[in-house]
Parts: structure tokens; sequence; C-alpha cells
């Protein structure tokens, strides 16, 4: 792939080399794959593998990401390892069976400092004549061009280029006795270049005095090939082939370098900086086999955590971690503050060092109620690479309460703890959990907040007040983590980052990371105030079946009334406790399962006042179970119970009829798909509360 030849046919044959590569990684199956280009590598057009034009971007994800999380980043080279300026995109992607030993951005190289020219190459020595070489490194070597150009440059001072010498010496040729001056092209052409600013980037045509940036800064030639290989950090031992030089006279060295400099030259310019894959290896191969890793170190000390309950601390696993980078914001200032307000021992710490690791200065702020997990996270300081541009101030106090903390940040992330208030905080705020007030404290201090929060947040009614609150701020990205947001805790979550920079998205990024779907969604559409809440992953199939039916048709009737029962063997006198799996899945109706029933006695039930309510009950009553991915509706037959995993509703409207048909309507694929939209592909949170059940209704 090229951006700097556009004259070459079939361009999107050549960049669909991509699909090939694609195809390799979908049939080896790699823990991890690295793809390396140009920056305008994602956004150039490929033939994809279906023979369909698409953004090699969208091919990755159509083929990838069902497997793999991946990350892109652009890299200027020389800040990861190379010695010289080379502007890329790397992909890194891991195979998610992989991602609790390695996450995608631990993977890629640490930052540097960049060298300067006179750094990499100012120990060879100078070369003054053409065909000149070094007897102790002939691949040192003043590659021959036409004398005539020779005062053109012979002149320049570092940074100047022959296209501005008077007209004289500027390059030019003749042709039929009328000369014609070059053209300047990119700008950088007969370039004399800078010992104390970092090398160029190499290109194929290195070799040319009228290529860009090859002139050396004192010399009158290219670099030589000795001197390439060192800006490419390709190590002095390489050989290039089997000759050895010590075994030829100065002729033969001549003759292989006129032979073989311009296939070796075009090599360098293709190839990527060894260095910089070396630190891509080094990071994973230390990944794989655990060695100093900062995740295993916190890991074991929050599992074994006394006071995770008690503080409502869990550990942030590598999923969260991964989609909390790519939600970390750019800023302009090179100067930042930090605050991670529930710090734990310090898990977003490696995604913020990567991310700003090339910033001028960060101070890093880490609050934790916990002195226990401070001094922990301290000691952890103390053994882990802290980049040299972070300063890191570790505070143990409440950051609902603490008046030491600094009054603004750049940035405020975290993943503060969820526990409902006790009842003295209570009394003082419309907030029913700890959580929302971490979210309102941060977002008075901050420009940016990232937070990691329960996902019924979405949707419940306890949170409407909150969600209220929150839709007026400019939310432009939700990730939906699911279940997989935490190990071993039955808690679904999501990240929102919410910024207060004053450009008002009206977009929201939204991302299911269990079913790796991706949206942008207009604002007004989820936070649409004809529904109970926010629905995010709403479409246009949902809205179709949403606006046929006749809604909110049911009442029902609270668990609590329906609960305290006490099981006994069948018998003349029983009376049946339907339970969650007696409703049948597929189709309306009931069914007994052997060593699953459950059943009462008349003694019970004579003496319960709900149960004689519902016997004697005129209207019709219908069962829905609660709790379930499979939304259905029976009609509930006499002489019956429930335990608390069904609900017990009636028709609102008591002219209104459920045909068979309706019910089955409540069984069929349409109602489901709705009903997970719905309900925003809940897999835990899908209690039917006075929310929900208004998405229970009858096509009109």
């Amino acid at each position: 792939m090229s951006v700097a030849n556009q004259k070459k046919d079939n361009e999107i044959s050549r960049n669909s080399l991509i699909v090939k590569a694609i195809s390799l990684v979908k049939k080896i199956n790699p823990k991890i794959f690295i793809f390396e280009n140009v920056r305008s590598f994602l956004k150039t057009v490929c033939l994809g593998s279906d023979k369909k034009t698409r953004p090699i971007s969208d091919e990755i994800h159509k083929n990838l990401s069902d497997r793999y999380t991946y990350l892109a980043k652009i890299l200027n080279f020389k800040n990861y390892g190379s010695n010289s300026s080379r502007t890329r995109i790397i992909v890194i992607g891991v195979r998610k069976d992989c991602i609790d030993q390695i996450t995608p951005f631990e993977c890629f190289p640490n930052y540097s400092s960049s060298k300067t020219l006179r750094e990499v190459i100012g120990m060879f020595p100078s070369l003054k004549n053409m065909d000149d070489y070094d007897e102790k490194n002939p691949l040192h070597h003043f590659k021959k061009y036409d004398i005539k150009m020779r005062s053109w440059i012979h002149d320049l001072k570092e940074g100047e280029s022959a296209m501005d010498n008077e007209l004289l010496k500027r390059p030019h040729y003749i042709k039929h006795g009328k000369i014609t001056f070059a053209k300047g092209g990119f700008g950088d052409k007969y370039k004399r270049q800078i010992w104390d600013k970092e090398a160029p980037c190499i290109h194929t045509a290195n070799g040319c005095l009228a290529s860009q940036n090859t002139i050396h800064p004192i010399d009158d030639r290219v670099f030589s090939i000795a001197e390439l290989m060192a800006m490419m950090t390709i190590p002095k031992k390489f050989k290039w082939d089997k000759i050895n030089f010590n075994n030829l006279n100065s002729d033969q060295i001549k003759k292989w370098l006129t032979h073989n400099e311009n296939n070796i030259r075009e090599c360098i310019g293709e190839a990527v900086p060894t260095n910089v894959f070396y630190r891509i290896a080094k990071n994973i191969k230390n990944c794989l086999l655990r060695v100093n890793n900062f995740f295993e170190v916190s890991k074991k000390f929050e599992n074994e955590n006394l006071l995770k309950y008690e503080n409502a601390a869990f550990y942030t696993t590598r999923v969260n971690l991964t989609e909390i980078y790519n939600l970390l914001p750019n800023f302009d200032s090179k100067v930042i503050r930090i605050c991670e307000p529930s710090a734990g021992v310090g898990n977003f710490l490696l995604p913020l060092f990567r991310k700003y690791e090339s910033y001028q200065k960060v101070f890093l702020t880490l609050v934790d109620i916990d002195m226990k997990t401070i001094t922990v996270l301290k000691e952890i300081l103390k053994k882990i690479n802290v980049p040299n541009n972070f300063e890191i101030n570790v505070i143990n106090t409440d950051f609902l309460n603490a008046k030491i903390i600094p009054n603004h940040f750049d940035l405020i992330i975290g993943n503060p703890p969820f526990k409902k208030l006790d009842r003295e905080l209570a009394m003082s705020t419309s907030c029913k959990n700890i959580f929302e007030l971490f979210w309102k404290k941060s977002l008075m201090m901050a420009n940016s907040v990232i937070m990691i929060s329960p996902k019924i947040l979405l949707s419940s009614p306890t949170y409407k007040p909150f969600r209220d609150f929150l839709k007026d701020k400019n939310i432009t990205d939700i990730v939906d983590f699911g279940e997989l947001g935490f190990k071993n805790v039955k808690i679904e979550t999501i990240a929102m980052k919410i910024t207060n920079n004053g450009n008002n998205s009206k977009k929201i990024s939204v991302l299911s990371v269990p079913k790796n779907k991706k949206i942008i969604q207009d604002k007004n559409y989820i936070f649409d105030d004809t529904f109970p809440y926010w629905i995010i992953y709403r479409d246009k199939k949902f809205d179709d079946l949403y606006f046929k039916m006749k809604k909110d048709i049911f009442k029902k009737y609270k668990n609590y009334k329906i609960i305290g029962t006490k099981c006994f063997k069948k018998n003349n006198d029983s009376v049946w406790i339907i339970r969650l799996k007696n409703i049948k899945i597929d189709k309306p109706g009931l069914i007994h399962l052997p060593n699953y029933d459950r059943y009462t006695n008349s003694k019970f039930t004579d003496s319960n006042k709900f149960y004689k309510f519902i016997q004697l009950k005129n209207k019709k009553l219908f069962l829905m179970p609660t709790l379930t991915y499979y939304p259905r509706v029976i009609r509930m037959p006499k002489n019956v119970f429930v335990n608390k995993s069904i609900l017990i509703v009636e028709l609102k409207d008591p002219n209104m009829v459920l045909s068979d048909k309706d019910l089955n309507f409540f069984y069929s694929k349409e109602f489901r798909n709705f009903y997970s939209t719905a309900f925003n592909y809940a897999t835990r949170t899908l209690n039917i509360d006075n929310n929900t059940i208004k998405f229970f209704g009858k096509i009109q």
C-alpha cells in the first residue's frame, strides 16, 4: 500500500492484499495478530472476501471481531524504538479466549524519547568522494550519482533544499538545448538533513538525491546503507547475503555494491524498524509468561481482599480495561491532570500509562477509602515501570467527603463502589446508590468522566431521577460489558463517557461487548420520553413492532404477596405451585416435571388471603415468568398457586380479550427479539417491573 505513489493502476487490487492476511489469521487462529501499514490503512477501500468493496476497517471487523479483541493505534515509530521518523498504524488483535492473559494495549511498544540524527549516525566517518567506503564496514559507502548534480547540493546548509537555489544551481535537465527545471513535489526533495533533529522517514528511493529527505547533513551524498540500517534499527551483524567482505579486494567490494545496493536500499525502505517489533514481541512474551505482570499482582490482592464486599470493590478485568482504553480522550494540552477516585490497587494504571506516556507531564491522583488497599497500591507502584512523565499522588480518604483532593481534573476515571446509601446519607440526597454520588461529584470536577456503573442504571425505575440528570450531559459513549465486566460477580455493568468540553454531541456510540455490536445512536432516539427508560439498542424493527402494539395492557401483583408457601408431596389435597420451568417455552401451556414440581396443601391455601383473592377474581388472570430470556404469557388455571419466579397479572381493560393468537405472539421470535432489545440485551437484570411490563402488548 502506498500514499506517495498515486499514479499506479489498480490500487484496489494492491490494497486488497490485506484480505489474504485476514484469511490467514482466520485459518491459523493465532493467539495474537499484528497488522502494520500506512496511517490511512483502515480507511482505505479493499475488495473484500465476498468481492464487495468496503473500508479495510470494516473487512477486519466483519471477519475477525467475533474471535478477536483488537486495537488500532497511530504511532510515530521514532518514539517507540526506531531511530527515524516513521508514522504508521499498528493493529493488534488478541484472541478472546486469551484476554485474561493479555490485552492489545499491553502488546504495544513502550514510549521513549526520540534520538537525533547525530546520536544515530554521528559516529560514522565522513565520506567525501564518490564510491568511497569505510574499510571496516563497506556498507558505509558513498553511492555514485551524476557529477553535475553535486553543485546543486554542495553549498546547502542543514535544512535547505536545492529546489530553493538560484536558477543556475537549481535541479534541472537539458533536452534539445532547452533547460527544464525539476518540479517541487513534496517539498523535501534535494533537502539536506539536520544533525540535531530526528532522522527522516526512510523511503524506497532512498538512494536518489531527488527523493525525500535523503541528503547527508554535511557530506554531498545520500545516506549510506550502514547509516540507513542504523536509522531503521537493523542490527549491524545482519547479513544481506553470504559474502565475507574480508575475502574481497576493493574492486570486488565496489562491484558487489554496484550489483546489490539498489535492491538492499529498496528492502530497507519497505521494512519495518526491527526494534519496534522486538519491543512488541517482548511485551507479548512477558504477558503470556506472566513475567512482572501487574494484573496478576493486583488480581491476587483484590480476590483476597476481605473488605471487597463491605466496600463493594471488585477486580476490574482486562475485558473492561481494553474497552476503557478505547474511551480515553486525547487532550490538546501536553500537561494534564487525572484522578481515579476509587483506585483499588490501580487497575486503570496500565491503560493510563500507555495512553498518556507521550504527554509532557501527567499529574495522577489515586484515591481510595481502604488503608490496606492503599498500602498495597504503594508497594505495587514501587515495583512497576511508571513512565517518567507521570507524577503520582496517592491519598487514603473518602472521595465523596474529602477536601484535600484538588478541585479540577482533565479526566476522572474509575469503577466506583455499587451499594445502597446508608439511611443518614440517603436522607440528604435524591440518589439511591453510592455510585450516583461518585458520578455527580466527578462531573463537577472534571472535563471528562469515564466510569463503570451497574447496567440497571439504564432501565430501573429506581434510577429514573439519575437518568434525567444524566441525559442533559454530553454522553458520547456507552459500552455494555454484560456479565463480562467482573469475574465471579453476578452483575451486569456498563461504562459511560461524559465530556464537559462545550461541544455537545448529538450522537452516542453504543457498543455491546458480548454481542460484538457497535452502533451510533441519536441521543434523542435513546432518550425518547415515549419509553419508560433508555433503550440503547433501539432500531427500526423495534419501533415497527412497538408502535403497532396496544401497550401497557397488564397490571401485575407484587411478588412479595405470593411467597412463603410450604411444599409437600402430591396427594389428593395438593395445590400445584407453578414455577418457572412449569410454563412451556415453545408454546402456551403448563408442564409437569418429575423431581421439580412443588405442591402445598389446602390447610395453607385456606388461610392465605391472596390465594382466596385470586380464586374469587371475576377477571381472567394470566401468568408471566420473570427473570427469563424467554418472555411468555399463559392463562392462569383455577386451583393453582405460584412461587416468586412467576407474576400473576390481569388485563387493565376488562373489555379486552387475549386470544390464543395473542398469547402465541409472546412466544414468537419477533416478540422475543423485541423483548431482548427492550431489556437492552440484559442477561441478569431481567426482572419484570412496572416499567418493563409495559412492553407486553396486543397487536392491533
